[in-house]
């Protein structure tokens, strides 16, 4: 292991006057937030796996928290048992009917736009804490809450 210890000792006394805090750094704690959709990305794990949506939201609401990210939503794109899970949040943020093919596209529009209404939780198990965000509304901007409907179609898709 790498001997960073002079740079540790210039650490000391910020880290002896420094409050122990849990939970994830710059993480909203456990509760009901109004957020906003900051962006989408897709993952899989190194050397193969299931593709996952990973959605990152920033709580945007009038509470102490506001500015603080939530922990990151993760939906499965190729698990045919959860792939419900993943539709019924699409459609939530005003995705019916998507291409799959097509949701990059589609989602980029929510980004820094989308506030939905999110609830923050942390749940032990097998002697770990859990953090899960869950997204349970949206509130505004692009989808069924404003009466609009987001389409991965461009002008160029349509024949007239």
């Amino acid at each position: 292991m790498t001997d960073h210890s002079d740079r540790l000792a210039k650490m000391q006394d910020a880290y002896d006057e420094a409050e122990a805090k849990t939970g994830g750094a710059g993480l909203a704690p456990d509760g009901d937030y109004e957020g906003l959709i900051e962006r989408f990305d897709f993952w899989e794990k190194e050397g193969g796996g299931p593709l996952k949506l990973i959605t990152e939201i920033s709580v945007q609401d009038d509470s102490e928290f506001a500015g603080l990210s939530a922990p990151s939503v993760w939906h499965e794109l190729e698990d045919p048992d959860r792939i419900s899970y993943t539709k019924g949040y699409l459609e939530m943020l005003g995705l019916q009917g998507i291409n799959l093919a097509e949701l990059p596209a589609a989602l980029e529009p929510l980004c820094g736009k989308a506030r939905v209404a999110i609830r923050v939780t942390s749940t032990p198990k097998n002697g770990k804490t859990y953090r899960n965000t869950y997204v349970n509304e949206l509130l505004d901007g692009e989808g069924p809450a404003s009466g609009k409907t987001v389409s991965s179609k461009s002008d160029d898709d349509i024949p007239f």
